[in-house]
């Protein structure tokens, strides 16, 4: 039987005009190498740091599309939490779909505009790691401009719960934290930012800094959990780094 992590972040992939130019940045700071995915709809190819599979990356369907990083939330009904989402303030922009046998899925964005993919996968989740390896995606962050009611949405949408570790808020899933919620800087949209784990964030910043990246979020330390920061690639989607404390 599918075994599945509903409320859990499963999926990320990168979209922009020039996926190529993408994906260069990305193996010059991570290392990650690339394959083409044929039949999958959630991405042109694929990225493995090492030998784990990590993300996606894709064209933009429209020139005018804004660069970002998607991400993929594990669901149990599809259909049901896309209605939701249309009743509670929120707007279906891609309706839901079968993707080639692969996955049903979904893509809606909250009352504040942070748009999220509501995946369920015909064979299941990956299972999750205790902790992330090095390169590989560890975290998601709701970055937004109304936290009360990013709170009250997202409690009715998904299987979460809403707690809190050092201060800051959580959306836990079962036994296991799922993503935290920041009130979104001046003058930045509201989105969901994935988090990529990496060994050493000092030195990933300056390479991230010298391929053309800019800071959004200076670093942040948060006790037991690690130090972490928020950039801006050269193609203007937002991503994380975010080095685990020991």
């Amino acid at each position: 039987m599918p075994a599945y992590t509903y409320g859990r972040f499963v999926w990320r992939a990168h979209v922009s005009a020039d996926p190529n130019a993408s994906q260069a940045f990305y193996a010059a700071l991570f290392g990650w190498t690339f394959a083409s995915a044929p039949g999958d709809k959630r991405a042109d190819c694929v990225a493995r740091a090492g030998a784990t599979l990590v993300c996606g990356f894709s064209a933009a369907s429209a020139a005018t599309a804004r660069p970002h990083w998607a991400t993929y939330l594990s669901m149990e009904d599809v259909d049901g939490a896309a209605a939701i989402a249309a009743i509670s303030g929120g707007r279906v922009v891609t309706p839901p779909m079968d993707m080639n046998g692969l996955a049903r899925c979904a893509l809606i964005a909250d009352p504040q505009g942070a748009s999220v993919h509501l995946l369920r996968g015909s064979e299941g989740d990956p299972p999750l790691a205790p902790r992330p390896a090095p390169f590989t995606f560890g975290w998601e962050a709701l970055r937004t401009a109304d936290r009360a009611g990013a709170l009250g949405f997202y409690g009715r949408l998904a299987p979460w719960h809403v707690g809190e570790l050092r201060g800051r808020t959580l959306f836990v899933a079962g036994t296991g934290n799922a993503a935290d919620v920041q009130t979104a800087s001046p003058g930045m949209p509201s989105q969901w930012v994935p988090f990529v784990a990496v060994p050493d964030l000092t030195e990933r910043r300056r390479m991230a800094l010298a391929l053309g990246a800019r800071v959004r979020v200076e670093e942040m330390v948060v006790s037991d959990v690690g130090r972490a920061l928020v950039l801006e690639d050269p193609f203007g989607a937002v991503f994380g780094l975010l080095e685990p404390a020991p």
